[in-house]
């Protein structure tokens, strides 16, 4: 798939579940992987068109040590390059595990959609947006499984959530 087949099919995705709309205010959550960049990518070619005001947030989870800030600085510098709001997030994600009970990346999901939340509420953003992939979809499918969901566990991530 080329980067303009990518580009139209993320495009008619969005207009299709109505996930954005002129002059929205967008918190962005990125990792500096290769989804995420590529959501922020998507994100700054429509940001003229539908006059969007964008806010990365990067979230440090304490796991990676030298590569998690190597990240940080990566995705910094491109915002900076790209005259985008950027706010660095640090927490300690094994010790919130461990006083919590739930695992590192259960710890972690928490942590960043409290996170996103938050700085939506502190910049009056109105829209959150975060990359998933199918990998991504399959496992909250079989994780929701495991955890006896039911069949509502069955459909995955859904597109667009209706805030908490």
């Amino acid at each position: 798939m080329d980067k303009n087949e990518i580009r139209n099919k993320a495009f008619a995705f969005v207009k299709a579940h109505n996930m954005l709309k002129k002059a929205d205010k967008v918190v962005a959550g990125i990792s500096g992987g290769a989804d995420s960049m590529c959501l922020l990518g998507l994100l700054l070619e429509w940001r003229e068109p539908l006059k969007l005001e964008i806010v990365v947030v990067h979230v440090n989870h304490g796991i990676r040590g030298f590569a998690a800030d190597e990240d940080e600085r990566f995705v910094r510098d491109f915002c900076l390059a790209n005259s985008v709001t950027f706010k660095a997030v640090h927490a300690d994600i094994p010790k919130m595990a461990q006083l919590s009970g739930c695992t590192e990346e259960e710890e972690g999901r928490n942590f960043r959609y409290r996170t996103f939340t938050e700085t939506a509420w502190e910049y009056g953003c109105n829209r959150i947006a975060v990359a998933h992939n199918r990998s991504d979809n399959a496992e909250t499918v079989l994780f929701n499984i495991l955890r006896g969901s039911g069949i509502s566990g069955l459909k995955g991530i859904s597109p667009v959530r209706e805030a908490a």
